[in-house]
């Protein structure tokens, strides 16, 4: 990866260019609040197919 402003080279996890200080756009930030998704279910309970309908265990 490189800086947007200066063409340095940055390491992916680099928040802030070594070079000139610029932000880096693609690093990789904690996800904002609300946006997890919900566990995944087996798809044999997703169908109302389990045998015992107590399987719901995520995948």
């Amino acid at each position: 990866m490189f800086c947007s402003q200066c063409g340095a080279p940055m390491g992916d996890n680099d928040k802030f260019c070594g070079v000139c200080g610029a932000p880096n756009a693609g690093a990789a930030g904690p996800a904002p609040p609300g946006t997890a998704s919900a566990p995944a279910v087996c798809s044999a309970t997703a169908r109302g197919e389990c045998a015992k309908g107590l399987c719901g265990s995520g995948v």
